[in-house]
């Protein structure tokens, strides 16, 4: 679904740099296989890991960075009812499904879709 090397994609209006790396930084004990970092427009994916996992953590990431994007992420963490953790793990499996079932690339130039 994804290239396996770094790439440009587009979330709402920002530009994120998608990067594959050795290691991820994490405050915990347990590995982390990917991460956002919305004052860099980033996204780091861990390169070790196998393809269709990757675009799965990739799919993770990009709804993090939606809900941070559209200010949902402030207004649950102020509600402190959800934290985005509990709406990506709830929606990523099911977007992910959804772009891989039909193909979509947003590695192309057309608007980031494969037509």
């Amino acid at each position: 679904m994804f290239r396996k090397k770094d790439f440009k994609i587009k979330i709402g209006p920002f530009n994120y740099e998608v990067k594959f790396v050795d290691k991820i930084p994490n405050d915990g004990d347990k590995p982390i296989n990917g991460g956002s970092i919305q004052s860099l427009l980033a996204i780091r994916i861990r390169d070790k890991s196998p393809s269709e996992f990757q675009d799965f953590v990739i799919v993770h990431e990009i709804i993090h960075a939606m809900l941070i994007n559209s200010g949902l992420a402030y207004r649950m963490s102020k509600k402190d009812i959800l934290t985005t953790e509990d709406v990506a793990s709830a929606l990523d499996i099911h977007l992910y499904t959804l772009l891989k079932d039909h193909k979509v690339d947003f590695t192309k130039t057309t608007k980031g879709i494969k037509k």
